[in-house]
């Protein structure tokens, strides 16, 4: 057993129990049971990460295939997970 492994794995259980329990109360305070605060938040993500991947995903929007295969990827990993996330949490009780 290696120490620095045992560190991360407990770090990343708190950071998950963190993440839990701010999803849960985004979801109770949110607007349109959670969704609303999802956009935002998927906004916000976008405006950060845009400038640093922006040039060298600018060769896929002049792609129709790589655009669609992206708008793909990004609703399949990000929206609907997030998505039906946001629901649960926001039906789960206190």
């Amino acid at each position: 057993i290696y120490p620095i492994g045992l560190f991360w794995a407990f770090l990343n259980g708190a950071l998950f129990v963190g993440y839990i329990m701010l999803g849960h109360r985004v979801a109770r305070t949110g607007a349109a049971d959670g969704i609303a605060g999802l956009g935002a938040a998927m906004a916000v993500a976008f405006v950060v990460v845009l400038p640093i991947g922006f040039t060298d995903a600018l060769p896929a929007f002049f792609s129709p295939p790589l655009l669609i295969a992206a708008v793909g990827v990004g609703i399949c990993s990000s929206v609907i997970p997030y998505a039906c996330d946001q629901l649960a949490m926001a039906r789960r009780s206190e």
